[in-house]
């Protein structure tokens, strides 16, 4: 697509390599959690990057129970890890 063009060519802020720092691992998720489910949880503490959450799906479409998000400061994931 056009978006993942753009963010491939470092054309977006936030969409280059991150160091996996900014990168914290969810789990115990309920089953109807969404990629926008995470991003309303952790928004709040610090900017994500550019596609930086992704809640794990079963071929049901239900979650696995697990997601991961990608802060771009990693300062910043340290703190909303340690909050949940």
């Amino acid at each position: 697509s056009f978006f993942k063009g753009l963010v491939k060519g470092g054309c977006v802020p936030g969409g280059g390599r991150r160091p996996d720092e900014g990168c914290i691992y969810v789990k115990n998720l309920p089953s109807d959690t969404t990629d926008f489910n995470l991003y309303e949880m952790f928004a709040p503490f610090g900017a994500i990057a550019v596609q930086g959450v992704k809640a794990m799906i079963n071929e049901d479409g239900s979650c696995t129970g697990v997601g991961f998000v990608d802060f771009q400061d990693p300062e910043v994931a340290g703190g909303a890890g340690g909050a949940f």
